[in-house]
């Protein structure tokens, strides 16, 4: 037999769906929030973050990402293939078995190609990008251009070698003395 509800029930009944729905928008509010905030990180960054299909097309980049290849974003995202970038396309053969391999890179060194033709000595870290059904779709990350750094350290190297050379070819006494009076370095040639 089908009872009908009381006014009580019927109250009750309404005050449970209030709370559902005051819950679920505050569900809401808080997605919205952390995606705001996870879109204002990748936006702002000043790394090069992009996201990548597995084929290499370009989804997404954020504007450092665009600046370091010299790209527009209609010129970029969905149109550019990663291995048109690199100066050795097998580079990227490389990259995918390894990514593949481990599911993550970190400082994966790099040679790539801006628009202008300008090479740059990058370090790429990584990871896959998977779809619903568990299948590699891409891979998300992060672009770093450390040709500067790298040609800092050559010439620190370069200059110590001189450095060093010079030292030792000196017919005198050089040496380096800690506070506490006990000889840290001293030429050969002496």
């Amino acid at each position: 037999m089908n009872k009908n509800p009381t006014y009580k029930e019927l109250e009750k009944r309404i005050r449970v769906l209030e709370k559902e729905a005051s819950e679920g928008r505050l569900a809401r509010e808080i997605i919205r929030r952390s995606e705001e905030r996870y879109r204002t990180l990748f936006n702002e960054s000043r790394d090069a973050i992009y996201i990548t299909s597995r084929e290499g097309i370009f989804m997404d980049a954020n504007q450092a990402g665009l600046e370091l290849f010299g790209y527009t974003r209609e010129e970029m995202i969905g149109k550019i293939d990663v291995r048109d970038l690199y100066v050795n396309p097998g580079e990227r053969d490389r990259f995918r078995e390894e990514i593949e391999k481990m599911s993550a890179l970190k400082n994966f060194p790099v040679n790539l190609r801006r628009k202008d033709g300008e090479v740059m000595e990058c370090l790429i870290t990584s990871t896959i990008c998977r779809s619903l059904s568990g299948e590699i779709a891409g891979y998300q990350g992060i672009i770093r251009d450390v040709t500067e750094f790298n040609r800092a350290q050559k010439a620190l190297q370069e200059s110590e070698i001189r450095y060093r050379a010079m030292v030792e070819a000196f017919d005198g006494l050089i040496y380096i003395c800690s506070r506490d009076y006990r000889v840290e370095y001293m030429n050969q040639r002496f």
